[in-house]
């Protein structure tokens, strides 16, 4: 997707449990996953996109070590 695909501001979430806020966005809204990427640690999520209808949601794990 390029930038100019997007038609409208895309929520970025910081969460405490990546994976399970995606399952979550799954069952309970029918979202799709489009993409993830692990963090380098292996536990974490850096980046996941989800479909969401018509509109998309950014969100990835907290990462405190970085503030």
């Amino acid at each position: 997707m390029q930038a100019s695909d997007y038609s409208a501001p895309i929520p970025h979430l910081a969460v405490n449990d990546g994976e399970a806020a995606v399952k979550y966005y799954e069952k309970a809204f029918g979202a799709i996953t489009q993409a993830k990427m692990p963090a380098h640690d292996g536990k974490r999520l850096m980046h996941a996109h989800l479909k969401l209808g018509k509109g998309e949601i950014f969100l990835h794990d907290e990462f405190p070590e970085y503030t």
